[in-house]
């Protein structure tokens, strides 16, 4: 995906073959993503983990995983991500966050 630099994948329900694919193409060196939407995708909190893991390397500005069914395992990752990346926009609305969940994003 030479060349692009946003992926808008909202409302699709990508499932684990499309999480899966994400992180592959994530874990390319030559990946220049900055824009990734992946909200309403009913992502479990695992898969979101996955995808977050494998964008730390990636020029990642904007980030929406609204809508889905993260909580613990995603707001872990996102702790390293937002210190390791320059993100500009997160959103995590309409998640299953709980406050012992959002403590790892502190």
């Amino acid at each position: 995906m030479v060349g692009v630099e946003d992926i808008n994948l909202s409302g699709n329900c990508i499932g684990v073959k499309g999480v899966t694919s994400l992180c592959i193409l994530f874990s390319n060196p030559t990946c220049k993503i900055k824009s990734l939407n992946v909200s309403n995708n009913n992502i479990a909190d695992h898969l979101l983990a996955s995808i977050i893991k494998s964008i730390n390397k990636v020029p990642l500005t904007f980030l929406k995983l609204s809508q889905n069914h993260g909580n613990r395992k995603m707001c872990i990752q996102l702790k390293t991500l937002i210190k390791h990346n320059h993100l500009i926009d997160l959103d995590l609305s309409w998640n299953k966050i709980d406050s012992v969940s959002a403590f790892h994003l502190i």
